[in-house]
């Protein structure tokens, strides 16, 4: 018989080598030769023998099943059905794909591969030859060339982590499958936390207990075997683990400002309740928040769940020297329905300028109560960060007059190599120099041309800020030439309209519209007072939630309607998300503006531009 010699590690896959005899018969394990296969344990394959064997093979006749003895197992065959063929491996003799795996000759059938036991004398090696229906043979059997193989175990899946938050020197356990022992052939995985290795102290199948790092900060865990490395679900709790210091009341930091990393233990305590900690940050300096519910039951993270109880919490980054409202916020950004600054699937804030910030907790409902755990801590400043931009001020805007802008994108050091762009018609961009206005702010002028949208900044090393759709710090609404209040009348040139929505009612703004012209339509809720743009919320008591119609005049009919395209609840027909509406011939269209399913109502700004 001809034996293949195994080159490589598990790690290269399954590589072959053999004699040069020529081969008159291949093995192939899902459609390909099987000279270079991994074999992923616990797993299914495709097997498949072509071509015709080279060696034969004696049968011991009159006998309903003979066996073959191998140095790596025995292999059985039905002599009354040489139509059959079975595959021989070096797994555990109890499997049962061990010895009595009759498969059809016909070419193809399913393996399920199995783990190797400790001590099993094929390591962990897999070993397929096939008895095929030969012609050629007296017999009428015989016996294919002997493939070897490296098992590759499962890539390790988590399911838990206990406890769920952690300090340093504690030992934790990580649960789920595939993490060692029989998988791993007692090869113990390593265990990474935000990239930082932690000290595995033993591990079997289905947890392994390490040592979290002296330094360590919270973060997401990464298992890793000789079947590599396990996918991190960034909103799952089993893949996250809390790294706290000495815990705090709120009272520790009433009236103190955060230099070092700390953690809170507070609680929301009355429906609307506002906690806030002041935050002292260098420009470029990243900050890292991160909020969970928390039991004091078991003093530990208690994951929230929507109408089970706990605490939906909210942060907003707020500048108190600014009148912009946040800087930024987020409530589910962290693992499960958690709020978080800084990571992988959240908003990241990167202090614009030297000075103390405001770190927000609330819940996402005015009736929110509950307990939580907050840790904040910070990442020194780094090169490789592109600009972000904060907030635009104003961001309801006229041609040709300054608007602040904040990000951290624009060096006050060697503001002349930045630039700010505003979206200008088709999808181009208008330049805009930013400068120091008389109260030595970064202001940049909305130049000839501008449109309502995000705007863009390029730093020093000529990189762009990006944006979402949704994304509310850096849109800026353009006032048209043309405003007046939803009284207005027909109109048939860009209008900007300022009103105030009663409960339950509409405003209908007629427009005349020549054939082929495109109609966008943005509208805002508005704060009076400020003369802001503000985001909106669902249910929220005062603020509009609002809802653009197309129509017929009057608001008869229907052609087309938005919600939420715009940035946070902001309705919007002409942006990424909802482009412009084409109108279909030469006439007078109703655009009619309420609040989103009839329950809102409150000031609002509505922009309607005619192209």
């Amino acid at each position: 018989m001809k034996f293949w010699r195994i080159l490589g590690s598990a790690s290269a896959g399954l590589i072959l080598a053999a004699s040069a005899r020529a081969q008159t018969a291949q093995l192939l394990l899902d459609g390909v030769v099987a000279d270079a296969q991994p074999i992923v344990l616990g797993d299914t394959s495709t097997l498949t023998v072509q071509g015709s064997p080279w060696a034969n093979f004696s049968l011991i006749g009159a006998q309903a099943r003979d066996v073959w003895v191998t140095p790596l197992g025995v292999v059985e065959v039905d002599v009354f059905d040489p139509t059959f063929f079975v595959a021989i491996d070096g797994f555990d003799p109890n499997s049962m794909n061990f010895s009595s795996a009759f498969l059809d000759a016909t070419g193809e059938t399913q393996l399920g591969f199995t783990p190797f036991p400790f001590g099993w004398p094929g390591g962990s090696t897999v070993y397929f030859q096939a008895l095929v229906a030969d012609a050629t043979s007296p017999f009428g059997i015989a016996l294919t060339p002997l493939v070897g193989g490296l098992a590759v175990p499962p890539v390790p899946m988590l399911s838990a982590i206990t406890p769920r938050s952690a300090n340093p020197g504690q030992t934790v356990t990580i649960s789920g499958n595939y993490l060692g022992g029989i998988w791993t052939g007692g090869v113990l995985p390593s265990v990474t936390i935000e990239g930082q290795p932690m000290t595995v102290l033993n591990a079997d199948e289905n947890a392994v207990q390490v040592v979290v790092p002296a330094d360590a900060t919270s973060g997401y865990v990464e298992v890793t075997t000789t079947g590599g490395s396990g996918p991190v679900l960034y909103d799952d709790h089993a893949h996250y683990l809390a790294i706290y210091g000495l815990p705090l009341g709120e009272s520790n930091l009433a009236n103190a400002t955060i230099t070092e990393p700390v953690t809170v233990l507070g609680s929301i305590s009355q429906p609307g309740e506002v906690d806030e900690y002041t935050i002292h940050l260098v420009r470029g300096e990243e900050l890292r928040v991160e909020v969970f519910n928390f039991s004091y039951a078991t003093l530990d993270i208690a994951p929230y769940t929507p109408y089970t109880g706990g605490l939906d919490t909210k942060i907003e980054i707020v500048d108190p020297l600014l009148n912009v409202g946040a800087l930024l916020e987020d409530n589910n950004s962290g693992p499960g329905f958690s709020a978080a600054v800084g990571w992988h699937m959240g908003p990241r804030f990167i202090a614009p300028s030297l000075g103390d910030y405001v770190i927000r907790i609330q819940g996402t409902t005015s009736l929110a109560v509950g307990d939580y755990y907050l840790g904040v801590w910070t990442k020194g400043p780094n090169p490789a960060d592109g600009p972000i931009v904060y907030a635009v001020d104003p961001n309801f805007a006229q041609v040709g007059l300054p608007v602040r802008i904040v990000s951290n994108g624009l060096d006050p050091s060697n503001l002349a190599a930045s630039n700010v762009e505003f979206p200008g018609a088709d999808g181009s961009w208008l330049s805009s120099s930013p400068y120091f206005d008389s109260w030595g702010r970064i202001v940049a002028n909305v130049p000839l041309g501008a449109r309502s949208g995000h705007i863009r900044v390029t730093d020093s090393e000529g990189r762009s800020s990006t944006f979402m759709a949704d994304s509310f710090g850096s849109y800026v609404l353009i006032q048209a030439a043309s405003s007046g209040p939803a009284t207005i009348g027909n109109i048939s040139e860009s209008t900007t309209i300022v009103d105030s929505l009663p409960p339950f009612q509409a405003h209908v703004i007629n427009v005349d519209v020549d054939v082929g012209q495109k109609l966008s339509v943005r509208a805002f809720p508005f704060d009076l007072q400020t003369q802001r743009l503000v985001k909106g919320y669902i249910f929220q008591a005062g603020v509009l939630d609002p809802e653009v119609v197309i129509g017929g005049q009057g608001g008869q009919g229907f052609y087309v309607s938005d919600t939420h395209s715009g940035p946070a609840t902001a309705a919007e027909i002409g942006g990424s998300l909802h482009p412009a509406w084409t109108a279909p011939a030469t006439n007078t269209y109703g655009v009619t503006l309420r609040g989103w399913l009839f329950l809102s109502s409150g000031p609002y700004v509505l922009n309607i531009e005619i192209d």
